[in-house]
């Protein structure tokens, strides 16, 4: 139950951060409301934009000077 509490915790900050974000920018972005993909938006859920990043990985690698990161497909 505690794990759970905290996974909401993040869902739920990640979602107020992207929301301020967006309202400082006065931007809408299209593609992240749930069924439809046109439709724009200033207040978009946490689960379209985890969808929207779910392609993405990170990947870190030692090198001599310490580790480097390298983000792809």
């Amino acid at each position: 139950m505690f794990l759970l509490t905290i996974a909401l915790r993040c869902f739920r900050l990640i979602e107020c951060q992207v929301r301020r974000a967006i309202k400082t920018l006065r931007a809408d972005l299209a593609g992240l409301s749930g069924g439809n993909p046109k439709r724009k938006t200033n207040r978009p859920t946490a689960e379209p934009r985890l969808k929207a990043f779910a392609g993405i990985m990170r990947a870190q690698r030692q090198e001599s000077q310490g580790f480097r990161g390298q983000l792809g497909p």
